[in-house]
């Protein structure tokens, strides 16, 4: 089978720091490669693969816009008529403007609703529900509960291989915030939190130019010897900060649709504190890898109780499920179903 992935244009593929999404993306193509499949990632300028085949490539989509939707679409554009040209079998599509534009593609394809939650929205809840059901992929069962979509449409969590805790970790008094600085994101509700704890927070993660006035007013102010911001993560980096962390803070002010760092801050041995909201209550078992709360005064108090909560603990909880490997092969089944493959 000839598999075209389409990803977006705010990340290159592999990522390095934001881009949950991009890293989904390669660990997908190495599997399907790893299969016998061809693979063709078309994403954003400037990226490449880190796994080398001849069935897995990369094809680098320039755009001349300055404007980031108009970017976007001339990006999937483009995309979807390199795709012909490619005689590729089926299209996955990664992005929003992909979706938008399904009945552009004369190609057989399927979306995967990464960030799609605000289904109140009319003219696009509509248009969504115009498209077969077999043709779109919620990543949680909030999800599919919040878009109310026919019963065979697809779920499929998304997953990570983040490397799982060792004897050798060793947990500090830190707290930890990994994300998009944003209100959505309730950065400033965990700066909140450790300060009324007394406890240092790291807050690491991107600031997106949207995103910009938030941070500057309510953000920046509170940074001080307590409250740290060191910016994107990536690497072993990211896996020493995840391991040492007490407890990882998720406050989210929006219906999270999965919420990766959830899984790599599990995978470490480090419980999550989430608002339940979106897929929360889909990922932390309460008491066992984390806590749910429903506001501040909670989040606060959970804090004080996080270290009752162990580091095997956290990674016993984790199924296959969540694993590349898994969320691949659903995907290859999702492609023989619209193929008409058994």
């Amino acid at each position: 089978m000839n598999i075209g992935l389409v990803a977006g244009i705010t990340s290159t593929v592999p990522t390095y720091g934001h881009g949950a999404s991009e890293r989904l993306i390669l660990s997908l193509a190495e599997h399907l490669d790893s299969w016998g499949h061809k693979v063709i990632i078309y994403c954003s300028k400037n990226s490449e693969t880190l796994y080398k085949s001849s069935n897995c490539v990369v094809h680098s989509i320039p755009f001349d816009s300055s404007e980031w939707q108009m970017s976007e679409i001339i990006h999937v554009s483009n995309a979807y008529f390199t795709a012909l040209q490619d005689k590729i079998d089926i299209i996955h599509n990664h992005t929003r403007s992909g979706l938008v534009m399904h009945y552009q593609c004369e190609i057989p394809i399927i979306h995967t609703l990464h960030s799609v939650t605000d289904f109140g929205d009319p003219p696009y809840y509509n248009f969504i529900h115009g498209i077969k059901a077999e043709s779109l992929v919620l990543v949680s069962k909030n999800q599919v509960e919040i878009l109310g979509h026919p019963e065979n449409v697809n779920c499929i969590y998304n997953s990570s291989d983040f490397p799982r805790h060792n004897n050798s970790r060793h947990r500090q008094d830190y707290l930890l915030f990994v994300g998009r600085i944003c209100e959505n994101k309730g950065t400033h509700i965990a700066i909140e939190s450790a300060r009324a704890t007394n406890h240092k927070l790291l807050i690491a993660g991107e600031v997106f130019l949207g995103d910009l006035t938030y941070f500057r007013e309510k953000i920046e102010p509170e940074l001080d010897d307590q409250i740290e911001y060191i910016g994107p993560i990536d690497g072993k980096e990211k896996i020493s900060i995840f391991q040492k962390a007490k407890a990882l803070l998720m406050p989210i002010q929006w219906e999270e649709p999965f919420g990766i760092v959830v899984l790599e801050s599990i995978t470490s041995g480090t419980p999550v504190i989430a608002f339940r909201r979106g897929a929360m209550a889909e990922l932390i078992k309460d008491g066992i890898n984390g806590f749910l709360v429903d506001n501040l005064d909670e989040m606060i108090k959970k804090i004080h109780e996080v270290d009752h909560i162990d580091a095997d603990s956290c990674v016993a909880t984790l199924k296959d499920d969540f694993t590349t490997l898994t969320m691949s092969r659903q995907y290859l089944s999702a492609y023989n179903r619209i193929l008409g493959i058994r």
